[in-house]
């Protein structure tokens, strides 16, 4: 669907972000490494549940 392909883009973009800043932060000691490593995947896995629960709410 064409109408989707920019919320994709810009999904796509804050993720990539999130996962760059993380491993920085890694890197750098400001966070524990395993933490960092894990932290965009579980935010954004935790964004999706969220969003797929409110959708079915909906229904």
């Amino acid at each position: 669907n064409p109408e989707r392909t920019p919320v994709s883009l810009i999904i796509l973009l804050f993720y990539y972000v999130a996962v760059a800043v993380s491993r920085s932060m890694g890197l750098n000691d400001i966070l524990n490494p395993f933490i960092a490593a894990w932290l965009s995947n579980i935010l954004f896995a935790a964004a999706g549940f969220w969003l797929i629960f409110k959708a079915d709410k909906l229904r």
